[in-house]
């Protein structure tokens, strides 16, 4: 399969890519994939790594045993730099609270960002999700750490994820008017309500501009 589902945007590698739960669903993927992904791109993984930004693993083609083990010290440390950087922008409470109020601001910054998105303005909607992918990934290392299970955690995670979907969408399909209105034309808008406004605002937008010409 081309490695396009369960992506994340990483912050550590600063794009988008695969997340697996566990160590063994990652090498699952590369064992019964690389064969495909090898006659799609030039770029096949080789092995899996943990991820400390994303709490989760990824799959990788550096396959460069010593320069893999100084990128995953690299990452580490960058994490721990991040993190205790957040934690000091986020708002500080008790443990218990502070996730409470964490998820209260991250539920605030994606909103924010699904307005901009409905405005069309990519650039700032961008900018607030690393803001969110940082945030969250915060929450995470916190609730495990603290063996917190949340269904509130959960539930930012999935808009999360769906804000994640829209971006890809957008990535595919705002290339020009042609692109645009074939996604627009086939889309179920109850699917991607947010991608859809989105291609369906700025195919609008283009239209007026082009016939003030």
């Amino acid at each position: 399969m081309k490695p396009t589902k369960n992506r994340v945007y990483c912050i550590g590698c600063r794009h988008p890519k695969m997340l697996f739960e566990t160590q063994a669903k990652a090498d699952n993927f590369i064992k019964f994939n690389r064969d495909e992904i090898a006659s799609l791109s030039g770029k096949v993984p080789s092995r899996s790594y943990y991820c400390s930004f994303c709490c989760a693993w990824h799959v990788t083609s550096v396959d460069n045993e010593g320069e893999a083990v100084a990128n995953d010290i690299r990452d580490k440390k960058t994490w721990y730099k991040i993190r205790d950087l957040r934690r000091d922008k986020l708002p500080q409470t008790s443990e218990g609270q502070k996730l409470s109020e964490m998820l209260v601001f991250v539920h605030s910054l994606i909103q924010k960002c699904q307005r901009q998105l409905s405005l069309t303005n990519l650039p700032e909607a961008l900018k607030l999700f690393k803001e969110i992918v940082l945030d969250f990934s915060v929450i995470e290392d916190m609730a495990s750490r603290q063996g917190v299970i949340s269904s509130r955690i959960d539930r930012v995670n999935v808009k999360i994820k769906m804000l994640q979907n829209t971006f890809d969408i957008i990535d595919e399909y705002d290339i020009d008017s042609d692109t645009r209105k074939l996604f627009l034309s086939k889309s179920d808008s109850s699917y991607h309500e947010l991608a859809t406004r989105y291609l369906r605002n700025k195919e609008k937008r283009e239209s007026k501009n082009s016939s003030k010409l």
